[in-house]
């Protein structure tokens, strides 16, 4: 995934997005250059303001104010991985945050640590969900079987089915965003033609 927002943002960006794709399919029902023109620059002005929401929204702590960088090494015969970043709040319970896709041996990721109290790391490693504990004190997360715990409870696993929703819907709201940049483009012409000028039934009946 190209960006992970939460589910607030999630719901924005559809907005915008739908809100944009409204604008250019009403743009070839205006009969006059100035209001083609308008309603093309309110769209462009809501797909800007939406890539720019999705370009902080491809970071897991965007703008943080205390960053920390969590160092991951991955030891498994795959040089690409997927895993889960999982928060755990007062009560115990788990909730996952973001899906890591690593393409390599190394990566190193940014974190908010203001507040930071700790992250699972859950990985599906034959056929069962493990996890492995990241804390504030040592920012190193190592992809090897041997690092993994089982989820023996099953929150891990209820994290990351809860996620699948969110998950779901940002795949959607990518291909959404591919909509909106192509019709963006196959309406450029049409937003700065002149008017036509079309005749009139009564010069119609004539000929």
């Amino acid at each position: 995934m190209l960006y992970q927002p939460s589910a607030f943002g999630l719901f924005l960006l559809f907005g915008l997005d739908l809100a944009a794709l409204a604008l250019l399919y009403f743009l070839i029902r205006l009969p006059f250059r100035w209001e083609r023109v308008l309603l093309y620059g309110a769209a462009v002005l809501l797909v800007l303001f939406s890539s720019f929401l999705k370009l902080l929204f491809s970071e897991l702590a965007p703008g943080a104010s205390t960053p920390g960088d969590l160092q991951i090494e991955n030891r498994l015969s795959s040089s690409f991985q997927t895993f889960y970043y999982l928060s755990e709040d007062k009560d115990g319970q788990l909730q996952a945050d973001w899906k890591e896709y690593m393409l390599g041996r190394r990566k190193t990721r940014m974190l908010e640590m203001e507040g930071f109290r700790g992250l699972l790391i859950a990985k599906k490693i034959n056929g069962q969900w493990q996890y492995q504990r990241v804390l504030p004190s040592h920012l190193t997360a190592v992809l090897d079987p041997a690092h993994f715990q089982p989820d023996t409870s099953g929150r891990v696993a209820r994290a990351v089915w809860m996620h699948f929703g969110v998950e779901l819907s940002t795949y959607l709201s990518e291909l959404l965003t591919l909509v909106v940049f192509s019709l963006l483009v196959y309406r450029l012409p049409t937003a700065f033609r002149k008017r036509t000028t079309r005749p009139s039934k009564r010069l119609l009946a004539a000929w």
